[in-house]
C-alpha cells in the first residue's frame, strides 16, 4: 500500500519545523508512510498555474525535500494539475522521488472531449456547475471571476472546447466535479454520471489521446 500523510489543507504554510515535527512524531509512533504533502508557499488553486513567487517556492521546496530524504519518504505536491511554472523546480530538485497529484487534469480533459463531441451534454454540465458554484466554494478556494465566463447557451458548438482553456471556466468545472458526478434526478437516477461514463467508453481512444497530449506539456 502507498500511504500518504497530508498536512496541506491548512490556512498557513507548512514551515520546515512543522514538517519535521509531524514526520518525526509519526515515525516515532511507528507509522509507516510513503509520502507527505506539506502546504507550500503561494497558491495552488485548482486547474490553473501556480500563483506566487517561483523563486520562493524553489527555495522552500529544497528544504522540504532535504527533510523528506533524511527521513526516507517522498514529498507530495497536491493540487499539482497544470502548475507548469514550478514543474521544472520539482523535476530538477526532487530527483524523481516525489508525488505530483494531477487527478484534476483527467477530469477536465474528459470534459474537453465532451465539449468536442456532445455540445448539448457539455452545456448541461456547465450550466449545473455554474448553478452550484457557491456550494463547491465551501470546499475549494478559488479566485476566479465568474463574470468573465460567457453564457454557455449562447456560445457556438465549435467554441465550446475553449471553455477548457480559460482559467475561470476551468476552475468552475474543476471544483464542481463531485457535485456533478453525484447529482441525481427526481427518480433517483444520476443526472450526469452514467451518461458521462457511457460517453467516455464510446470515446475512449479520443479521451486517452487528449489526456496524453495534455500531460506532454
Amino acid at each position: 500500500p502507498d500511504f500518504e500523510i497530508s498536512i496541506d489543507e491548512t490556512l498557513t504554510e507548512t514551515s520546515p519545523e512543522d514538517h519535521f515535527f509531524v514526520a518525526s512524531e509519526l515515525l516515532d509512533a511507528n507509522v509507516v508512510f510513503d509520502s507527505l504533502a506539506p502546504r507550500f508557499c503561494g497558491k495552488f488553486e485548482k486547474g490553473i498555474d501556480y500563483i506566487g513567487s517561483t523563486a520562493e517556492f524553489d527555495k522552500t521546496l529544497e528544504i522540504h525535500l532535504k527533510i523528506a530524504k533524511k527521513l526516507s519518504y517522498r514529498v507530495s505536491v497536491h493540487s499539482g494539475s497544470d502548475k507548469f511554472s514550478i514543474f521544472p523546480f520539482i523535476g530538477e530538485k526532487a530527483e524523481g522521488i516525489y508525488h505530483l497529484k494531477t487527478a484534476g487534469t483527467h477530469w477536465l480533459e474528459a470534459l474537453r472531449v465532451v465539449a468536442r463531441h456532445d455540445p448539448g451534454f457539455f452545456r448541461r454540465i456547465h450550466t449545473y456547475a455554474m448553478e452550484h458554484l457557491d456550494e463547491a466554494r465551501a470546499y475549494y478556494s478559488i479566485s476566479t471571476d465568474i463574470s468573465l465566463i460567457p453564457d454557455v447557451n449562447l456560445v457556438p458548438d465549435s467554441q465550446l472546447p475553449a471553455f477548457l482553456e480559460e482559467e475561470p471556466s476551468r476552475q468552475v468545472l474543476h471544483i464542481t466535479y463531485g457535485l456533478i458526478l453525484t447529482a441525481k434526478n427526481s427518480d433517483g437516477s444520476y443526472a450526469f454520471k452514467d451518461e458521462l461514463y457511457q460517453f467516455l467508453y464510446e470515446y475512449e481512444s479520443q479521451y486517452d489521446a487528449t489526456v496524453a497530449e495534455h500531460l506532454k506539456k
